[in-house]
């Protein structure tokens, strides 16, 4: 899979993106003994460039709602950097 030019993102504040693929959710215990769980995304923009993000807590189970929601069209996500 090809990475996204660190250069490229320079400036901006937000990245957009459709779903291309996902890992599979992985367990984590947080540094104050918390039980987590993440599941890391590969979103891909208009020009075509790759990003990989990385989604904590509830925004899994919101995330595999919308995998799991087989109406053919694409999962959009939009994401800011910081």
């Amino acid at each position: 899979m090809v990475g996204v030019n660190k250069n490229h993102l320079l400036g901006k504040s937000n990245c957009m993106g459709h779903v291309v693929g996902r890992e599979d959710v992985t367990p984590l215990v947080t540094k104050s003994g918390e039980d987590n769980k993440c599941i890391k995304l590969h979103l891909e923009d208009l020009e075509e460039n790759i990003i990989k993000c990385t989604l904590f807590d509830d925004l899994v189970d919101k995330a595999l709602g919308l995998f799991d929601k087989d109406d053919g069209q694409p999962i959009i996500l939009v994401e800011q950097l910081f």
